[in-house]
């Protein structure tokens, strides 16, 4: 019996090489994708006991499902919904939520930020207050006028967290001489002051299609109000606050 030729044991581990590549890359998307979802459900990453626990997401196949399934089993515990809602809004606002703030049980992190928004855009007001707060945790001032109306005039009202991210990068690219923010508002994911998570192409295109963060087919900001936000190096990205 002739043995086989070196060519055929080639193609053989050739073969077997490609099969662990694709392995590990579902293995990379499946972490990833629990990852973002954990974020913009709960408004934190997922821990690695959440992360390794990988069976009760095996049989979803969307973005959106992982999402739904993370609501109905980590949301129904009033506790949990409790530090989800607080995130929201100290996300959006950049304050401790008051006690008087009404509750919505339901209502995933994503969604909570983007109603908390609406309400800024109703109130130049207080999105200015906002804004202010941006500029004291980032450079330790507050906003010029000309910064209040830059920020205004952006197409999106930006959370707390997305304002300290732009006003990070802007500072970090324009030390020593800071003066007056300009330029294409950007977000870096080595940003120290924030929480955030590469997305893989796939992932990203996949979030966009099936969640409301991801409605502009350009965005690579995947998180309310991060539709027409640049991110440095390009890459997609998905973004909440720092965490003790």
């Amino acid at each position: 019996m002739r043995r086989p030729s070196l060519l055929l044991r080639f193609l053989g581990l050739f073969a077997v090489g490609l099969a662990c590549d694709a392995t590990a890359v579902a293995k990379t998307m499946t972490s990833a994708r629990i990852d973002a979802a954990y974020m913009l459900t709960l408004g934190r990453p997922a821990t690695t006991a959440e992360l390794a626990n990988t069976d009760e997401f095996s049989a979803l196949k969307s973005f959106q499902e992982v999402m739904t399934q993370i609501g109905k089993t980590r949301l129904n515990d009033a506790a949990e919904t409790g530090r989800v809602q607080d995130r929201a809004w100290f996300d959006a606002y950049g304050e401790k939520r008051p006690s008087t703030a009404p509750s919505s049980d339901s209502r995933s992190y994503a969604a909570s930020v983007r109603q908390h928004l609406k309400s800024l855009a109703a109130s130049p007001e207080e999105y200015a207050l906002v804004i202010n707060r941006a500029y004291r945790e980032v450079i330790r001032r507050d906003a010029y006028p000309e910064e209040i109306a830059y920020w205004h005039e952006h197409p999106d009202t930006l959370s707390y967290v997305l304002l300290v991210g732009c006003v990070e990068d802007w500072a970090r690219r324009n030390q020593p001489g800071l003066m007056v923010t300009a330029g294409e508002p950007t977000i870096s994911i080595n940003c120290d002051l924030l929480t955030t998570r590469r997305l893989p192409p796939a992932l990203a295109a996949e979030i966009r299609d099936t969640h409301p963060a991801g409605d502009d087919h350009a965005a690579l900001i995947l998180v309310p109000g991060g539709a027409h936000l640049a991110s440095g190096g390009g890459m997609a990205l998905v973004v909440v606050g720092s965490r003790d």
